[in-house]
């Protein structure tokens, strides 16, 4: 393994949050000796989410704070208490990126401190590739791309929603993902069907229909359809009053009223979203005893409060345990090719891409694919 350097390269935020002015190449020094109970990884690629740019535009970060939440790479340096990993390894991680609170946890960097409860470690060598399209983990291209958003159906599915990991339990039951063709989505599908067992229900546009089909969607619905309501209400089964469960991974209030409308208005139902909306967000109605809202975070999963917009957020040892049994689960699927990663857009020019890569997510220019971006030196 070559000698770590001191210093690396890594893209920070600017301070603005004009559109196409939001990152920088800066020269950042390497965390050095690596903390306890953490990994040091030498990063391969770094793949972009609407958490990232969002995280500035709302000031959860500040300028200086390098960016990014998806990387993958090779561990380099292991601290002292960590289990399961050693240096080589090929790995994935998630991160809080573009965050005052841990300025240097961002994953477009050329070396980044990552947690291993969160890091996917995979049973073969990784390459390097321009590889696009949909397929098992093979790349570290591909790898970068699965983290964050496994991180986040599974704290949806398995903590929010309280759902068996047992496919058997899960017979009869079906879960709405509303926004399949989103990089989230693409990943709840495949982990609802494949892993849970579920009957999975999404919207797409209708050009995404056949390939949602593909990732395990039983019925894939146009959300512009004027009853779309009525045909997910339809397709759950009974008498159109069936359905229990149901993931917003848009989140935006006209998709969160949307999908609530699908719920059954008699049995116990939960509503999860991905971006803190709540009763308050419902557009004049008042929410019915039946349903349970929930907003899953996955930044709890750190284990450690999360003070985001002067609000703190609390993490719970329940929450750190219930990712831990799914993450024993989700790891084996990625590594026998049971989850795959999503069509990717691979971004030329090193971590200045991102800034072209943030515009396109920014301005809602990205469906059914993942946008990767490589350090300067790969």
């Amino acid at each position: 393994m070559s000698t770590i350097p001191s210093t690396h390269k890594a893209a920070a935020f600017t301070g603005s949050t004009e559109d196409g002015k939001l990152i920088e190449i800066v020269e950042t020094p390497t965390v050095l000796p690596v903390p306890a109970g953490k990994l040091l990884v030498k990063v391969k690629a770094a793949a972009l989410n609407p958490t990232d740019w969002k995280h500035i535009v709302v000031k959860w970060g500040e300028k200086g704070d390098i960016v990014g939440a998806d990387s993958a790479g090779v561990v380099v340096a292991v601290g002292s208490n960590v289990k399961g990993f050693s240096v080589g390894d090929n790995v994935s991680s998630f991160t809080h990126g573009s965050y005052t609170y841990e300025p240097a946890s961002g994953s477009l960097q050329d070396y980044l401190v990552v947690e291993p409860s969160l890091t996917i470690r995979y049973n073969k060598k990784l390459t390097s590739s321009d590889k696009s399209e949909q397929s098992p983990v093979e790349s570290f291209e591909g790898a970068a791309s699965i983290t964050l958003g496994v991180a986040t159906v599974g704290m949806s599915l398995q903590h929010e929603m309280k759902l068996p990991l047992d496919k058997s339990k899960n017979s009869g039951k079906t879960l709405l993902i509303w926004g399949g063709a989103t990089a989230t989505g693409i990943l709840a599908i495949q982990v609802a069907k494949r892993v849970y067992g579920l009957t999975v229900i999404t919207t797409a546009s209708k050009k995404h229909n056949e390939f949602l089909k593909k990732q395990g969607a039983d019925f894939v619905f146009d959300y512009h359809d004027k009853d779309v309501v009525e045909q997910i209400r339809k397709a759950a089964g009974g008498d159109g009053d069936e359905l229990v469960y149901a993931l917003d991974t848009v989140s935006v209030v006209d998709t969160f009223n949307a999908t609530y409308e699908t719920l059954s208005r008699t049995k116990p139902a939960h509503f999860d979203n991905l971006l803190g909306l709540d009763e308050k967000d419902l557009k004049g109605k008042k929410k019915r005893d039946n349903v349970t809202l929930t907003s899953t975070l996955t930044y709890r999963l750190f284990g450690n409060d999360q003070i985001l917009g002067g609000e703190v957020v609390h993490s719970s040892k329940e929450i750190v345990d219930d990712n831990a049994t799914f993450w024993r689960v989700i790891q084996k699927a990625v590594n026998e090719g049971i989850i795959e990663h999503a069509p990717l857009k691979i971004l030329k020019g090193g971590y200045k891409s991102a800034e072209e890569g943030y515009s396109l997510l920014r301005n809602g220019k990205v469906s059914a694919e993942k946008l990767i971006v490589r350090p300067d030196n790969v």
